[in-house]
């Protein structure tokens, strides 16, 4: 299917690109508009390796309406590490219908009711996502780092 998608110039560069690691190559990686995007199914998460060796489970889908889904075309893009050039994971691409219906989600849910709740409710929750974010500060930092490319303690001076 995906030669379908790249016109026969691209299709060769495709393979010698991957029988010979030439992603690595900017030039190679500018022929394909900066990152390879795919048609594919892939799972809604993945299992990450940090640099540390700790494992997390990251999500690859669109978070809409409470959940992670799917884009509806199923096109995904590369994540890379920016340090090593290694691809981290793929991740599903938000086209024009995703994000409407992201948008059309976050309309019924501010309308629902979230905005009738008492303001010191709201903030209890935002609190509680806080306490969430500083008890798992390295993680989020060793995420940041790896995704960003950026040291680990200004990483750690971004999350908190």
């Amino acid at each position: 299917m995906q030669a379908k998608l790249l016109n026969i110039t691209h299709v060769t560069m495709l393979r010698l690109a991957t029988k010979t690691n030439a992603f690595k190559n900017p030039r190679t990686m500018a022929a394909f508009g900066g990152s390879l995007r795919l048609y594919s199914s892939l799972p809604l998460s993945q299992t990450i390796t940090l640099p540390s060796g700790q494992s997390y489970e990251q999500p690859t889908g669109l978070f809409i309406n409470g959940e992670f889904v799917k884009s509806l075309q199923h096109k995904t893009f590369e994540v890379i590490n920016p340090s090593t050039e290694e691809e981290i994971c793929h991740v599903y691409e938000a086209r024009k219908d995703d994000v409407d219906l992201a948008v059309d989600a976050a309309h019924k849910a501010f309308h629902s009711e979230w905005s009738q709740c008492d303001p010191a409710v709201r903030g209890k929750y935002l609190l509680d996502l806080a306490d969430l974010m500083e008890a798992n500060k390295d993680t989020l930092s060793a995420i940041e780092s790896m995704d960003n490319g950026k040291a680990l303690p200004l990483a750690q001076g971004d999350v908190g």
